[in-house]
């Protein structure tokens, strides 16, 4: 089954994943708990699928970014000035 990331954008770091949208911001708010520093506001997160073939133990939260999957509406547009 595919994963949900509870992902933030800023950082591009993944602050928590589940099953469910419900699932991952739950383990985000626990992990944001655990790192008050940060000051991220949860209302700010966004959920992406995973990859089916993310190593979940290997990986920290900004090594799981690279493991998301994003449609291409979602994608940042980057703009060159000539």
């Amino acid at each position: 089954m595919q994963m949900i990331a509870a992902v933030e954008m800023k950082h591009k770091a993944v602050w928590g994943y589940g099953k469910t949208d419900k699932k991952a911001l739950e383990d985000a708010k626990r992990w944001l708990k655990e790192k008050p520093h940060f000051k991220v506001n949860p209302k700010a997160l966004i959920f992406v699928p995973m990859c089916e073939d993310t190593p979940f133990d290997d990986l920290d939260g900004l090594s799981m970014f690279d493991y998301l999957v994003f449609d291409q509406a979602d994608q940042p547009v980057q703009m060159s000035l000539f």
